[in-house]
């Protein structure tokens, strides 16, 4: 969708330069037609013209989109492979000269073709008597609207569902996609119409510009729609992604700090690391021992098959502080948690939304011995950040999870009595030298709010990118608007 709207900003930045450029010689060329001049020699000037300018166009872009790129691709490569040892690197390919100007001169001639077809077809009296052509008001159709206000009720409804667990994720991502596009077909109509109010309101004021302001909105109201309505675009990928980037990160740092305040996390990775790792018993032991008999509890983790998307297996100690810090059962926690030890399930919002049952029903999942019936215990939600996309967990005892899933350890947790005792010692088992990650308060705050921001700021970047390029593109508009009708400003300043 972003590049998309790049390249459709690209050409109506073409379209309106070169609208610029003819509107400007149009006597010229109504008086090289009067002398004699052919049709077809015209419009064979006029396409070559664009095409030399879309080439010129596209040999600079090159460099300056291979730079850009090669930012982006950095920035999202090292926010989707952070933590899986993968790398992703780019290379600059002469193809790429020739595939910026084949693209630059595709894109001058189609942007030319309109124009010029036009100025051929008046004939060069209708060319030397008007500057810029014979004004014609556009209007904008009623079915951007309608068909935007559809999408954006679809959208709504399909995210609403997705946000219950009912759908698979790819279906909540086409949903925000159409979302978005319905956001700009709603936009096309209401950009001009908006606009057109407030020119009102500026002609009462300045009837000498209101009244131009207003003839250019109408003559170019497609132009304007449609650049209005990548703008739109453009800011709502730059608003919600610094959004979600804001937010996200302000949530997920003061998770710890709210749910576990005097403990210590201890993982084989890092948070939000994507790898599958697991904690040794002989390291389990070392960190026991360094515990000093305080509470130390476990998580137990693994991985199931649901359709093309996976479930986890969450095993904990039920009803312990860890646990209870972890998730958070709907309804009575001791009968959730007696359930857990009973050898019964849990299931996330999410996970009981898509296998469509609820606490009391039974469900059948896959294990390591094949497929098994269990009792749903309960419902909960997850109350800590994890690497999980969707939250699909099925929440059983660390028992069941190691019988039936083969589980493996995969985070430790040590209580303290303060928030400073747990800092004084986290530094205990960094020096057991096994290549843990040990998170008190401060340093679970610094690496999940690192985390997010890793994930969320490359889309971030692309939509101020886009956002900055359609406001350009607005601009241009205008200014197009402004050297078509300076004979008309001239005379109204003369009057």
């Amino acid at each position: 969708l972003t590049a998309l709207a790049g390249d459709l900003i690209g050409f109506l930045i073409a379209v309106n330069t070169i609208l610029l450029a003819i509107a400007d010689r149009r006597s010229v060329m109504g008086t090289i037609g009067a002398i004699g001049a052919k049709p077809l020699v015209l419009l064979g000037g006029l396409l070559g013209e664009g095409a030399v300018v879309g080439v010129l166009g596209g040999l600079l872009a090159v460099p300056s989109g291979f730079l850009l790129g090669a930012y982006l691709v950095d920035r999202f490569g090292r926010s989707m492979l952070a933590g899986s040892g993968g790398t992703i690197g780019v290379h600059f390919a002469p193809s790429l000269i020739a595939i910026g100007a084949a693209a630059g001169m595709t894109c001058g001639v189609l942007a030319m073709i309109g124009p010029a077809v036009r100025l051929i077809r008046e004939g060069p009296l209708a060319s030397m008597g008007s500057f810029g052509g014979v004004q014609r008001a556009r209007t904008i159709p009623l079915w951007p609207l309608i068909a935007g206000a559809a999408l954006l009720v679809g959208a709504a409804i399909v995210l609403h569902m997705f946000g219950r667990g009912a759908l698979p994720l790819d279906t909540g991502s086409t949903a925000m996609t159409v979302g978005v596009v319905g956001v700009a077909l709603v936009t096309v109509w209401i950009a001009p119409h908006g606009a057109a109010l407030l020119i009102e309101l500026l002609t009462a004021v300045r009837p000498d510009v209101g009244r131009l302001l207003g003839a250019d909105v109408r003559r170019y109201a497609v132009l304007f729609a449609i650049s209005a309505a990548v703008l739109a675009l453009g800011a709502s990928l730059a608003i919600g992604s610094q959004s979600m980037q804001v937010l996200g990160t302000r949530q997920v740092a003061k998770q710890k700090a709210d749910r576990m305040p005097a403990a210590v996390l201890i993982s084989a990775q890092s948070v939000l690391d994507q790898r599958d790792s697991q904690i040794s018993d002989a390291t389990f032991d070392l960190v026991d021992g360094v515990a000093g008999g305080r509470s130390v509890s476990s998580r137990w983790r693994s991985t199931i098959s649901s359709g093309a998307l996976s479930r986890l297996v969450i095993g904990v100690t039920p009803g312990d502080w860890y646990s209870a810090a972890l998730y958070e059962p709907r309804g009575d926690p001791d009968v959730v948690w007696q359930g857990l030890s009973d050898g019964e399930v849990g299931l996330s919002e999410v996970a009981a939304h898509r296998l469509g049952v609820d606490a009391s029903g039974t469900v059948e999942l896959p294990t390591v011995k094949g497929p098994k019936s269990f009792r749903v215990a309960g419902i909960f939600r997850p109350r800590m950040v994890n690497d999980t996309t969707v939250g699909d967990i099925v929440l059983v005892s660390e028992q069941s999870a190691r019988s039936d899933w083969a589980a493996v350890r995969d985070q430790i947790a040590v209580r303290y009595s303060t928030p400073a005792e747990a800092s004084a010692h986290r530094g205990d088992f960094l020096d057991l030298g096994a290549g843990l990650s040990v998170y008190d308060n401060e340093q679970w705050r610094s690496v999940a709010s690192r985390g997010i921001t890793r994930f969320f700021e490359p889309f971030t970047i692309t939509g101020y990118v886009v956002m900055a390029a359609a406001g350009l593109n607005v601009l241009n508009v205008f200014v197009l608007g402004l050297v078509q009708r300076r004979r008309e400003r001239a005379v109204l300043r003369a009057i």
